[in-house]
């Protein structure tokens, strides 16, 4: 009796393998995408903490910078006035090339560029106060100067100790320490601004370390998954093509090569099933064959010893007749011959 044999996957399936394979290969692209996406974004964030860390160091540059100005520029104003004294408070103030008013007056001129150069966009509005007072005590100190010069021009004792007064004890001392005061403030505010952004740096690093490698072992693992569960499924159907094989190969028609896709290797399982059942369809049919020549053999055999049988009683009766013969002829006596007259 003839069994149905599998039907053949339609040519729009035979793609199967192809397409679980680029399912795997597509996975790993999406992934290292994604990971290039983290990364980036990361070190997006990590690149502005960087700026912003970068802009507060440059800041605390400048506030440094500014509190150095006005302790030089104070100690130029220092040796100018010493200069009143020994050299005479007009030759003192006149300045020129290598004295201690021009090292004065330079100072100052780059200390007031200081003032008007730094950038104030990062700071506080604390810190913008700060750097307010700075400025307005630096403004007084330097008009506590000019009233300082303008006593010494005099040439006259009285001029001299007025000059000398405003400079040791009156407003150029007081605005002196109060810039100084509030230029401490400031810088140890933008240090401790500075610590902090630091801190913030070396955690969005950490944060894009972790990032990534969470994002990297996430999908690497989640690629080896899909590649163990495509490569199980492809081996298992492989193998069972591979065994129905082998099975037929010793002659065992009963394992059957199924497959539960519509993919090449389910076309092949479907080739190797179809074989399987032909084979066992024309093995039953031979069978079904044999016994019918069995049977007719039998009633051959049959006839034959029938006819075996027939034949050796014909003989026995031959013989018998025969035996008859004999006797009829030996029983017979010859008449002895007349003679002639």
């Amino acid at each position: 009796m003839s069994t149905a044999l599998p039907g053949a996957p339609s040519r729009t399936s035979r793609r199967g393998v192809l397409r679980q394979i680029l399912t795997v290969g597509l996975l790993g692209l999406l992934a290292a995408v994604i990971v290039g996406a983290v990364a980036v974004v990361n070190v997006s964030r990590m690149r502005e903490a960087n700026t912003q860390l970068a802009t507060l160091e440059k800041l605390g540059d400048e506030v440094q910078d500014l509190r150095f100005g006005n302790s030089d520029t104070n100690g130029w104003q220092g040796f100018y006035a010493w200069d009143t004294r020994k050299l005479g408070p007009v030759e003192a103030v006149e300045g020129g090339p290598d004295t201690n008013r021009e090292g004065f007056v330079e100072a100052a001129k780059a200390t007031t560029a200081l003032f008007d150069g730094i950038d104030t966009t990062a700071m506080t509005a604390e810190e913008k106060t700060l750097l307010t007072e700075m400025r307005t005590n630096w403004d007084a100190y330097l008009a506590g100067d000019d009233e300082a010069v303008a006593a010494f021009r005099t040439g006259t004792p009285a001029g001299l100790e007025k000059g000398t007064k405003i400079i040791d004890e009156g407003v150029c001392v007081t605005t002196y320490d109060a810039i100084d005061t509030a230029g401490r403030k400031l810088g140890d505010s933008v240090a401790s601004r500075i610590e902090g952004q630091r801190e913030i740096v070396a955690d969005r690093a950490r944060d894009t370390v972790a990032a990534v490698v969470l994002t990297l072992l996430l999908f690497t693992a989640l690629a080896i998954f899909a590649a163990v569960r495509v490569a199980t499924r492809l081996i298992r159907r492989i193998r069972a093509a591979q065994t129905s094989i082998e099975a037929l190969g010793i002659g065992d028609l009963t394992v059957p090569c199924e497959s539960g896709t519509s993919d090449e290797i389910d076309a092949i399982a479907a080739a190797i099933e179809r074989a399987r059942v032909s084979m066992r369809d024309v093995i039953a049919a031979v069978q079904d064959a044999s016994t019918r020549v069995g049977e007719s053999s039998s009633g051959l055999s049959a006839v034959a010893d029938r006819l075996g049988t027939s034949s050796n009683t014909t003989r026995r009766r031959l013989e018998e007749i025969a035996g008859s013969t004999t006797e009829v002829t030996h029983s017979v006596t010859p008449s002895p011959p007349q003679p002639r007259r």
